[in-house]
């Protein structure tokens, strides 16, 4: 009751301001870009040039059909077939709650199987796309040069690793960073776009654990901003966090706020692997210092910029608290080092708000034509040094028999087993992550076939015996 109480307080003082609603962001001289068709015309070049990088560099496994990771223990092997309920979007694999990856995979256990690691893909790289590219449509974002490096630079670098763009299993992650930048955007005008937003809202929230991260950041919005409607969009965030919160119980460890080796870890990961984006050797304190400076006078200057700083205030605890849901958690112990899951929030955000301070830099000195080279520059070549340097963030290992293993499901399914009252069990792949599909009857009774009971060749060589 108490953050509700707050919001609803915070919606309500103050009225002649919450009538002008935020300040827009505009150039020094007053012109504001409001062309929104040359905006679409620069998003969507953008947007293209961001597709045929991210192919360019990793086209081999976006084309390429493959369950990895969890999409197979979690999501194929316990779809396959399309015999559960809509009610199993609620089952928990990973001890929490992930709707729209189990919506995604229920629905597209329903299609046809052969087409099923083509629509794992699709989903995923659809929805991580649209995730580096939302934050154009914040109005954060104005001058064209900045617009055009959005999409290409948070979506090779901010998302610091191809598993999202290849599996359902990450999405758990980027939903949550889709959520934060939702968080940027105007609260509609229609009712039912408001109502759409909500219901957008629980659905993201409900679908990865990181989505903690949202209630400070829903604190500070309130705090800082005073838009009464979109404050009650922010209120029913606070609640859809603060109700998921509470359906896992037992994760949270508190007392590592005061382990000083957890804190250490903690600071050692956001400046080697955040703040200088795993570009130099660990523990160059130097350059961090140097980094930082350089980024403080950068802030300094912009010091008059009022929005620009509550705007900064966000994004940076953002960073600051995206991997503290896993130092705050008993999981910590389980990891040596953080995955790169752990950290695409931070440094997602992280890239967020140095475009942002980019894009104000050149606001400022608009008629300085050096910052239009030099700062688009800057950052192309952070990307390309930090995909050169990271192989391992742009490809993985390609899984080619994968679409002749659902092929080879199809195929068995045809065989019609189920009205012999017998099944086979098709797998592919080693290890827990291995794909399995048993085809034909589920009866306790049923009669299992192996590869000698099979005489279509390419089912046989899928058997597991």
């Amino acid at each position: 009751l108490f953050p509700m109480s707050l919001a609803f307080l915070l919606a309500r003082h103050n009225r002649r301001r919450s009538a002008e609603g935020v300040p827009r962001l505009s150039f020094p001289d007053g012109r504001a870009y409001r062309h929104f068709s040359n905006r679409y015309v620069l998003f969507f070049f953008s947007i293209g040039i961001y597709m045929v990088a991210l192919f360019l560099r990793s086209g081999d496994i976006l084309l390429e059909p493959g369950f990895y990771m969890e999409d197979t223990l979690h999501y194929f092997n316990l779809y396959y077939g399309g015999s559960q309920s809509i009610a199993f979007v609620f089952h928990r694999p990973h001890e929490y709650y992930n709707i729209l990856n189990n919506f995604a995979a229920w629905c597209i256990s329903q299609i046809d199987v052969c087409l099923q690691g083509y629509a794992y893909r699709i989903f995923s790289v659809g929805l991580s796309v649209v995730t580096s590219a939302c934050l154009v449509f914040t109005n954060l974002y104005v001058t064209p040069v900045i617009i055009l490096l959005i999409p290409l630079v948070l979506g090779l670098s901010g998302m610091n690793h191809l598993l999202y763009y290849a599996t359902i299993t990450f999405q758990m992650y980027v939903v949550v960073v889709l959520l934060l930048c939702l968080m940027f955007f105007k609260a509609p005008r229609s009712r039912f776009l408001f109502y759409l937003a909500g219901a957008v809202c629980l659905l993201l929230v409900w679908s990865g654990p990181f989505s903690v991260v949202a209630l400070p950041v829903a604190f500070l919005f309130l705090l800082l901003f005073n838009e009464k409607q979109k404050n009650l969009l922010l209120v029913w965030l606070l609640f859809c966090v603060l109700i998921y919160t509470s359906t896992s119980q037992g994760l949270v460890q508190i007392g590592n706020l005061f382990d000083i080796r957890v804190v250490s870890k903690y600071c050692t990961v956001m400046i080697d692997k955040v703040l200088l984006f795993q570009l130099f050797d660990r523990g160059n304190l130097y350059i961090a210092l140097i980094v930082a400076a350089s980024l403080s006078l950068c802030v300094f200057h912009l010091r008059n910029e009022r929005n620009y700083l509550k705007y900064s205030v966000i994004f940076l605890s953002i960073v600051l608290l995206g991997p503290v849901p896993l130092f705050l958690s008993v999981r910590i112990a389980r990891f040596p080092e953080p995955y790169p899951c752990h950290l695409l929030i931070s440094q997602f955000f992280w890239l967020a708000w140095l475009l942002f301070t980019a894009d104000m830099l050149i606001r400022k000195h608009w008629r300085n034509r050096e910052l239009w080279i030099l700062l688009p520059m800057a950052f192309i070549a952070l990307v390309t040094v930090d995909n050169f340097l990271h192989p391992e963030r742009r490809t993985l290992p390609l899984l080619p028999e994968t679409q002749a293993f659902l092929c080879a499901v199809s195929n068995a399914e045809k065989l019609q087993l189920e009205k012999k009252d017998r099944y086979v069990v098709l797998s592919y792949g080693k290890g827990k992550f291995t794909a399995i599909a048993r085809v034909g009857s589920h009866g306790n009774g049923a009669e299992r076939l192996g590869k000698d009971g099979i005489a279509d060749e390419s089912i046989r060589r899928f058997v597991r015996e």
